[in-house]
């Protein structure tokens, strides 16, 4: 397969632009009225990211320095990766207030970029036609409905990363090196706003291959690369810094880190629930069906394999998270992106059957709709929560500058994984705008309350009563008072 640069069919593409932008507004303005105006709630990664953009446009910005609301009695720095996407959420509420909806309509621009991009490389690749089913499969898939309208930084970094893989291919036609150094960018700010952006670097060399090999025998080709791939380690070391000084961390290279161990590649249990989440998130029965389809017609070629080696390495580098669905949807961001092009592929196929096309339209149809009801079952749309009423007790005891002292629901060890767990769970300090000492489920005693009431904390948020051990209860009622009681919490005072 080779891309076609005739100027018949650029010109058409033009035309092509007109109509793309017209189904792109229509999918924003649906995705916007299912999803603008929810709540974050009780979305823990959705809080994390929202206290570090508005932290940045309230309290400091320095996104060189991201920082948390669990800090404690530090300086609140994080190991995490670097807030692109948070930066321009925090000049958004700089302007706005502290509101929730410009992180949602960032995601959801980030989206449309990203199908934009995707199209494009789909009508090179397959022709406008089968460019057109790929498209629609990528707006109506699982991943497009829960990254469009979340405040997270997923979508930013995949479109970032995908107007790079776009520029590239664009730069293996025209050989400009204006063309590639956008292509860097584009594809270093994607990789800086999520590491796992690293793979459209990945993809790059695979459209190299398969397209052009001899500019892989540019140097200039390799420096690209380089820079990528370095700015990226530069920012890790940089980050891991921070995390070290402060002990905090989003798991990047210490903690709760998203890399499996040889043990866990050997347990089939954890591969077939891989399967089932790349099903659901991933490129879904559509692509799937798409792919077998190519490979039992024999027309799988370099590209396409490449792709799917791409998006499965991605898929198993990140095997801590990526083989629940429930733990980490977005880690199938790659592998939706490769079965929307298994389709695109499969009805680009000649000769096919003339009721191709109509089922395939019936079939993505109706797996949009499924996608979406699924994921309005979800969120937690706009009434409030347990939640929501814990963090209003919070703000009427405790003064906007006191530390708090959350339990929250996770151990501090995962056992199954035998690595320690991101326990951190932040959601009450945000919507509570405290902030607060994050405790695992398993990790609270007197002890250590007495001594972060000796550091300062004021209230302890009992979340797990039913964890509280005889000597911790002697302990609360000994030094701390019961000041409220919510329908998922207990608020004590606690005694200096």
């Amino acid at each position: 397969m080779t891309m076609n640069p005739d100027p018949a069919l650029r010109r058409a593409a033009r035309a092509d632009r007109l109509r793309l932008g017209a189904v792109l507004l229509a999918y924003a303005a649906l995705s916007w009225a299912l999803f603008g105006g929810d709540a974050i709630g009780p979305s823990w990664r959705e809080c994390d990211t929202q206290s570090v953009a508005r932290n940045l446009a309230f309290e400091r910005f320095d996104p060189l320095r991201p920082c948390v609301d669990w800090r404690g009695d530090t300086s609140g720095e994080v190991e995490c990766e670097l807030p692109v996407y948070q930066t321009v959420v925090a000049l958004l509420l700089r302007v706005f207030g502290d509101v929730e909806w410009p992180g949602r309509l960032v995601s959801l621009a980030a989206t449309t970029w990203l199908a934009a991009s995707w199209f494009s490389l789909l009508a090179r690749a397959c022709g406008r036609r089968a460019a057109w089913f790929g498209v629609f499969a990528l707006l109506g898939s699982a991943q497009a409905a829960h990254l469009g309208t979340r405040v997270m930084p997923d979508a930013t970094s995949l479109a970032l990363g995908a107007a790079g893989l776009a520029a590239f291919v664009r730069f293996l036609d025209d050989g400009r090196g204006r063309t590639l150094a956008l292509a860097v960018a584009w594809t270093a700010l994607g990789a800086l706003a999520k590491p796992t952006s690293l793979q459209f670097v990945a993809l790059q060399a695979v459209f190299a291959c398969a397209l052009r090999p001899a500019r892989l025998r540019e140097a200039r080709v390799w420096l690209g690369f380089a820079v990528v791939v370095g700015a990226v380690g530069g920012w890790i070391v940089h980050a891991r810094a921070l995390g070290l000084a402060t002990g905090l961390t989003y798991g990047v290279t210490f903690g709760d880190v998203k890399t499996p161990d040889a043990a866990s590649l050997l347990r089939p249990g954890l591969w077939l629930s891989l399967a089932r989440s790349t099903l659901a998130y991933g490129c879904g029965w559509l692509g799937a069906l798409a792919g077998l389809r190519l490979l039992l017609a024999r027309r799988l070629d370099r590209l396409d394999a490449g792709i799917l080696a791409v998006a499965a390495l991605g898929l198993v580098g990140t095997f801590r998270y990526s083989h629940d669905a429930g733990m980490g949807p977005h880690y199938h961001a790659f592998a939706a992106l490769a079965g929307t092009w298994c389709i695109a592929r499969a009805i680009a196929l000649a000769p096919s059957p003339r009721w191709l096309a109509p089922v395939a339209a019936i079939a993505i149809a109706a797996a949009t709709v499924h996608a979406h009801a699924a994921e309005i079952l979800l969120r937690p749309g706009r009434a409030p929560t347990s939640h929501d009423a814990t963090a209003a007790a919070i703000r009427l005891h405790a003064q906007p500058e006191a530390r708090i002292v959350v339990r929250g629901p996770k151990p501090a060890f995962d056992v199954l994984w035998r690595r320690p767990s991101n326990f951190e769970e932040p959601v009450l300090p945000y919507l509570a705008r405290r902030k607060a000492w994050l405790l695992p489920v398993d990790g609270v005693d007197g002890a250590r309350l007495a001594d972060l009431a000796a550091r300062g904390a004021v209230l302890y948020v009992e979340t797990a009563p039913e964890r509280q051990t005889t000597e911790l209860a002697a302990w609360l009622a000994a030094n701390a008072s019961v000041l409220a009681r919510t329908p998922s919490a207990t608020l004590h005072r606690l005694a200096r």
